[in-house]
């Protein structure tokens, strides 16, 4: 078994992931460093954060493949340097205008020892070519993870199986977990592939609980915002929950 399956597997009470960092309220924006910061702070043990690839091919963290809703710029990611990406203002920065998209070297270079990431791979779209990109993405991802030592506190996620395959196929430690917010026919056949080693449903669908877990993987709900919901997966097996809602889950899911 993968050393980290393992550690998720085994747990007393689920790792509070902070989602997309600490960012609710609109206070600081998603996906920064100070977000991030603040997760900790809060008591998160990680995050959950989302990676694209810059024209320059620098991993960075940033969850659209627009500019538009966060900086209120035309363009994408990927038409962009990291260093020409660094210069564009956010759109809500409260706390300090000089907030900049973070590259994932920065984030893991900031991070404290034993920081857990769940790193989501976003598509590129629809008319590109998800092979090359995403082949491009691993080429350098993979030697990042390895650089700074994480094997063991990072998972790949991704709604594209297509992605966690191609992982996979790189015969890599680091796992891979399927994000889904259906549990139809083709996700129950994945959801048992040997490409997927953790499931990652919707807290839409905590009702087929008992179905993931005869799936027999670790198991993290997303969007588990809710106190009632966060009790059942303290008394569950769950392995990790991803929230907006960070200290709350640490009350909750660390209360005696």
């Amino acid at each position: 078994m993968k050393p980290l399956l393992h550690t998720l597997m085994s747990r007393p009470v689920p790792l509070i992931l902070a989602h997309r960092g600490s960012h609710l309220p609109v206070d600081i924006p998603e996906n920064t460093l100070p977000a991030f910061h603040d997760a900790l702070e809060l008591g998160a043990d990680g995050f959950e954060l989302d990676i694209r690839l810059s024209k320059d091919d620098q991993i960075v963290v940033f969850h659209d493949a627009s500019l538009k809703r966060l900086m209120g710029k035309p363009g994408r990611i990927g038409g962009f340097t990291l260093k020409q990406l660094q210069t564009f203002p956010f759109l809500h920065s409260r706390r300090t205008p000089s907030i900049q998209i973070p590259s994932l070297e920065e984030l893991f270079g900031q991070s404290p020892p034993g920081t857990y990431f769940n790193l989501e791979i976003k598509s590129p779209g629809l008319l590109s070519n998800r092979f090359r990109y995403y082949s491009r993405l691993f080429e350098h991802l993979a030697p990042l993870i390895r650089r700074f030592k994480l094997e063991e506190h990072v998972w790949i996620s991704s709604f594209d199986p297509y992605a966690l395959w191609l992982w996979h196929r790189r015969n890599t430690a680091i796992p891979t977990a399927l994000l889904f917010e259906r549990w139809q026919p083709l996700v129950r056949i994945l959801a048992g592939s040997r490409s997927i080693d953790i499931l990652h449903p919707s807290v839409d669908l905590i009702e087929h609980y008992p179905a993931f877990r005869a799936v027999n993987k670790p198991l993290c709900f997303w969007c588990v915002n809710d106190t009632k919901i966060l009790h059942q997966m303290r008394r569950w097996k769950v392995s990790a929950v991803i929230t907006d809602r960070v200290r709350l889950a640490r009350e909750v899911l660390t209360s005696a």
